[in-house]
Parts: C-alpha cells; sequence; structure tokens
C-alpha cells in the first residue's frame, strides 16, 4: 500500500486531454480519408461533365451548320420534287391524252354511223347543194327562191338529231379527276412582278415539233396557256411584253417580261385566266383534268452552271 503512486487531478486531466487528442486525431484521419474519396468522386464528376460540355458545345456548332446548310437542303428536295414531278404529270397527260382521243373516235364512230342511214345521207346530200347555190339565191325567180327555202327548211329540220349529235358535247372520261401543276416562278424580293417564268409539265419538242405528229393534250394545253398569258397582260394593262419558250431540261418554260406600266396584280390575273381554263376548256373536262397554279421563288430553277430564269 505504501509503494502505490497517486496520480494528481492535473495528471488525470492530463492524461484525459491526450485521450482526447488521440481520438480527435483519428476522427480527422476518418474525415479526411473520406473528403478525399468524395473529392476524388466530385472531381471524376467534374471531368465527365467536362466532357459532355465538349460533347455539347460540339453539337451546338454542328446543330448551327446544319442549320444553316437548311435553306440548301430544301431546295434539293423541292428541285427533285419539281423533276420528278415534271416526268410523272406528263406520263398523266400521255394516258389522258389515249383517253381523250379515244372519247373522240367513238364520238365520231357514232356520228358516221349515223350519218351512215341513207334516210340522213340522202338530206345530207340535199342540204350540202343547197349550200352550193345559196350565195346565187337572190338571182333566181321570187317562186324558185321561196320554194328552194321552204325544201331546204324540211331538210334542215329532219337534220336536227344530227346537227344535235354534231354539237353534242363529248362526255366525260371514267378516269378519276387529277391535276396538272402550272409552276409559276418569280423574284420574291420584288414588290410588282416583272419577269416571270412559267414551266409546264409538256415536253420542248411539242413546241419545236408543233406541226409533226397527231395533236395531243399537250399541244392544246400549250396553246392554252399561251393564251392565258396573253389574256394576263391585257388585263393588267400591259403593251409591251416578251413571251419565250426555253428547254428546261426537255419540258418547256415560258419566260415572260414586261415592259411596261402594270395596271393590276399580274399573279390575280393569272390565277383567274388559268381558273377561267378550268371552267371553259372541253378537252380538260372530257380528260377529268384541271390546272393547278403554284408561285415559287426562282432560286429553284437556277444552277451556279446555268440560269434558266433570266432579267431582261
Amino acid at each position: 500500500m505504501g509503494n502505490k503512486q497517486i496520480q494528481s487531478e492535473i495528471t488525470k486531466n492530463l492524461d484525459g486531454v491526450l485521450r482526447w487528442r488521440q481520438r480527435e486525431e483519428e476522427r480527422f484521419e476518418k474525415e479526411e480519408l473520406k473528403l478525399q474519396r468524395d473529392g476524388k468522386l466530385l472531381q471524376d464528376e467534374i471531368e465527365r461533365l467536362r466532357d459532355e460540355l465538349k460533347k455539347v458545345e460540339e453539337r451546338q456548332v454542328e446543330a448551327k451548320s446544319e442549320r444553316a446548310a437548311l435553306d440548301g437542303k430544301e431546295l434539293e428536295k423541292k428541285r427533285t420534287l419539281l423533276f420528278d414531278g415534271l416526268k410523272s404529270e406528263n406520263s398523266l397527260i400521255e394516258e389522258r391524252t389515249s383517253e381523250y382521243q379515244k372519247i373522240q373516235k367513238e364520238h365520231e364512230s357514232n356520228l358516221n354511223n349515223m350519218l351512215s342511214i341513207p334516210e340522213y345521207a340522202q338530206k345530207i346530200k340535199e342540204y350540202e347543194s343547197f349550200l352550193d347555190i345559196q350565195e346565187t339565191l337572190a338571182q333566181l325567180p321570187e317562186s324558185y327562191r321561196n320554194a328552194t327555202m321552204t325544201h331546204h327548211g324540211v331538210v334542215r329540220k329532219a337534220l336536227d338529231p344530227v346537227f344535235t349529235a354534231m354539237n353534242a358535247p363529248l362526255p366525260k372520261s371514267s378516269l378519276a379527276p387529277a391535276a396538272l401543276t402550272v409552276q409559276i416562278f418569280s423574284e420574291t424580293s420584288i414588290e410588282e412582278l416583272r419577269e416571270v417564268a412559267i414551266l409546264l409539265p409538256i415536253r420542248f419538242e411539242v413546241f419545236t415539233r408543233w406541226r409533226e405528229g397527231e395533236e395531243t393534250l399537250e399541244h392544246k394545253i400549250l396553246f392554252r396557256v399561251n393564251g392565258a398569258i396573253a389574256a394576263m397582260l391585257k388585263k393588267v394593262g400591259v403593251v409591251r411584253a416578251s413571251i419565250r419558250e426555253e428547254d428546261f431540261d426537255g419540258y418547256i418554260l415560258l419566260l415572260v417580261s414586261i415592259y411596261s406600266e402594270l395596271l393590276g396584280d399580274l399573279k390575280v390575273a393569272l390565277q383567274a385566266e388559268i381558273a377561267r381554263i378550268n371552267r371553259y376548256a372541253t378537252e380538260l373536262q372530257v380528260s377529268q383534268l384541271s390546272l393547278n397554279c403554284i408561285w415559287l421563288s426562282s432560286d429553284i430553277i437556277e444552277s451556279d452552271e446555268e440560269e434558266y430564269y433570266d432579267e431582261y
């Protein structure tokens, strides 16, 4: 008992401080290890986000570039549709021409059958004989003239069924209605249209070889559209203009240049004339076709090598 050393309060307290320090050191060591691990994880995440950010920035540049190229891509798509459309619509005209000619021939055959009936054949000869002497009737005696006119009236009445058949409209085709596109190109930057280009699904050789071969719907449509252009120019008061036919990849491009003052809306006038064709063109009605106007930018028919649309 006498050899046991007793610690003072200060010694005890100092030992307590030492143990506290050891515990704190251990705690901080664990915390530092955890913070190092968390920091490493965060650093890895930062690197990953930097890579993601880089990819996003690169995609932003690509997206801007792709968006800037949209105009060109849209132009190419429209050009492809234009060329494909010309070919398909020309095939449609060819198909409807066959149908139209078939209906015409059936109508002519029915008429010829009627004219071959002896009763009508004889009356036709009498009618034609009257036409041969019609101009000389005034020189004949009145009694003979009156008798001739009376007989002609009887013949004319007997031939009423023939004249009715001759003047009867052709029946419409049983084919489904379809539309052809009249593509009209102009400079969109000008307020008043002074030049327009009109593209038709009609082969250019129809223009260069107008008198060769049998007349088709291509001939009739080209004639109708030229008439519509002339009427359009008259409607807007144009007294000086030019119309030129150009070869556009084998199809007809009508170049209309206006050199005098416009007294109306060119676009409205042309659309009205095309609508008029749709209402009154019998060949279109018989073949179940109509014309559909669309207005497009002239950029579509221009290329780096050659410009199909010229300013004059």
